[in-house]
């Protein structure tokens, strides 16, 4: 599990009175210097190599990469009920009974969240997290049925999970990264990730047809000086460069 790790997402703390502010963590990251922030579980931090992150990930089971989704199951429309069923029941109740099935649960370390507006650097340069990113847990089944809440409140119970989490980033003067000079930059996540997937079957025990198929993601959470935030580890993700756009260093796409 995730929080069996030793170590999850170092966040910033949220700028508030305080007596004593912590001294800022700096990411300084060169292409020879490759480092993240973990999160111990005694509550302290600290910067940790990327290569050793990954022996530690790889240790506890982690993909280092997303699993492919089969587009045959992301595409599912249902299954045609076989004729008679119905009438072979007179308890017409059985259309409007629905069973989750739970097939397959996989960790990986997903695609890189952003968590600081992109900078490209004239002379080193620092970047701080800053507030409003977002990230949520999240649900998706197939064939477009609007079942998500009834999908959440069935999954969530069973595996002490709520997904309709979502968790929002705070400004933060306490943690920064510093973009050096001729490239562009942005703090990111490193996000751990556990995607749970199955199917939705329709009708009463005996006489089920399958619907539709579901994949739920879940971040698992980590938190620093009180902040929540996704579990993980957080880092740079610099690449040589004079403007934006800035793609991803691990997935597609482009940071904002």
């Amino acid at each position: 599990m995730i929080a069996s790790l030793l170590f999850g997402l170092c966040l910033a703390k949220t700028i508030v009175a305080a007596p004593a502010p912590a001294q800022a963590q700096t990411f300084d990251v060169t292409p020879a210097e490759d480092d993240v922030v973990v999160l111990l579980e005694d509550g302290n931090h600290m910067l940790i190599n990327y290569t050793t992150w990954v022996e530690k990930l790889t240790f506890e089971g982690f993909s280092l990469t997303p699993p492919e989704l089969d587009p045959d199951f992301l595409n599912f429309t249902g299954v045609e009920s076989p004729k008679g069923n119905a009438q072979k029941r007179d308890d017409a109740s059985c259309e409007n009974t629905k069973q989750m099935t739970l097939d397959k649960t996989e960790r990986f370390v997903d695609w890189d969240i952003q968590m600081s507006n992109v900078v490209c650097a004239t002379g080193a340069m620092d970047i701080f997290v800053m507030s409003g990113w977002s990230v949520a847990n999240s649900v998706t089944i197939s064939g477009g049925l609007d079942l998500g809440t009834w999908l959440k409140g069935k999954l969530g119970p069973s595996v002490g999970v709520d997904f309709g989490r979502a968790w929002i980033s705070s400004q933060s003067a306490q943690n920064k990264g510093t973009v050096r000079d001729g490239n562009c930059g942005v703090m990111i996540t490193k996000p751990l990730t556990t995607r749970r997937s199955g199917r939705i079957l329709q009708g009463c025990l005996g006489a089920t047809t399958q619907i539709a198929t579901w994949y739920a993601d879940d971040h698992g959470t980590g938190s620093y000086n009180g902040v929540s935030w996704i579990a993980g580890a957080v880092g740079m993700c610099t690449k040589p460069g004079t403007e934006p756009p800035l793609t991803r260093c691990k997935g597609q796409g482009e940071f904002v």
